[in-house]
């Protein structure tokens, strides 16, 4: 058997996976109380399958590091947007 980690979005554990078969883009997995092994991709919509724990965690770090800098992008829009309208002049003709 050949062993891959497993990560999927939005969780943050690395599984390891025993696969019957592999090649460049997929990996042939055994999914529990299965007899058939099934394709999936390496990079597919449900889980990603990288070669080593490492690979995996890097992976994991990497999409965690991208989703900080995303986030300080939309507080740092925000706090803009906050100080536009606390900057805002009243209008001279407002009561």
């Amino acid at each position: 058997m050949i062993i891959k980690w497993r990560t999927a979005p939005g969780s943050i554990v690395i599984q390891p996976v025993e696969c019957v078969e592999e090649n460049e883009g997929s990996v042939r997995i055994l999914f529990d109380g299965s007899d058939v092994p099934v394709w999936q991709y390496r990079r597919g919509m449900a889980c990603d399958y990288h070669d080593t724990w490492d690979a995996a965690h890097a992976y994991l770090v990497e999409r965690a590091e991208k989703e900080v800098a995303d986030l300080h992008q939309k507080i740092l829009a925000a706090v803009q947007q906050r100080n536009a309208v606390v900057a805002m002049p009243k209008p001279e003709d407002a009561p």
